[in-house]
């Protein structure tokens, strides 16, 4: 993929924040439905973008912190996302942005505005942390995740084991992962 404008500030209103874990984890489920992809592992979020009608580009940013941006420019909606990261964090970063998409941005496409950006970097508040959690469960559905670590029953003793293998299963991080599963109530951090 090519490179790609830098875009260094977040415009456009959002609507507040204010999702319940249990709607997020909706939101994130209907997607999945919506592109036919309930049960796929590992999840395709450029596939999940597209079929949602955004396109995705990667690129290098000026401000190495920033990770990825979602836009709206006139009729065309994209996320552009980091080149030089991870394919794990890309995943992640594209998942987060539609996460964005769906919770904060969708409303304002509906009312026509012409230009709503969404940029991820190291600011983080209560629609990065929704962001995030939607990116979760997006790429570790709550129910194949499930079926997944049900299936290493003998792993359970050996966390970072299972941990690891889930991660390479789902193409998701190892932090992302011991994250999901905490989230679950199936491993304690201890943090």
């Amino acid at each position: 993929m090519g490179k790609v404008i830098v875009f260094t500030k977040m415009k456009g209103g959002s609507k507040m924040a204010g999702y319940s874990i249990r709607q997020i984890e909706d939101k994130a489920a209907e997607v999945l439905k919506q592109c036919s992809m309930n049960n796929e592992i590992p999840v395709d979020p450029v596939l999940i973008a597209n079929e949602l009608g955004i396109r995705v580009y990667a690129g290098n940013f000026i401000d190495q912190n920033m990770s990825g941006v979602i836009r709206k420019d006139g009729s065309n909606i994209e996320i552009l996302v980091c080149e030089d990261h991870h394919v794990n964090r890309q995943r992640f970063t594209i998942a987060h942005e539609i996460g964005h998409y769906k919770l904060h941005i969708d409303d304002q496409l509906l009312n026509k505005k012409d230009h709503v950006e969404y940029e991820r970097n190291n600011t983080y508040n209560a629609e990065e942390a929704e962001a995030n959690s939607f990116a979760a469960a997006l790429l570790m559905p709550r129910e194949a995740l499930l079926d997944e670590y049900n299936k290493c029953k003998p792993l359970l003793e050996y966390t970072d084991i299972l941990v690891n293998f889930l991660a390479v299963r789902f193409k998701v991080s190892e932090q992302a992962m011991q994250r999901r599963l905490s989230d679950l109530g199936l491993i304690s951090l201890g943090w």
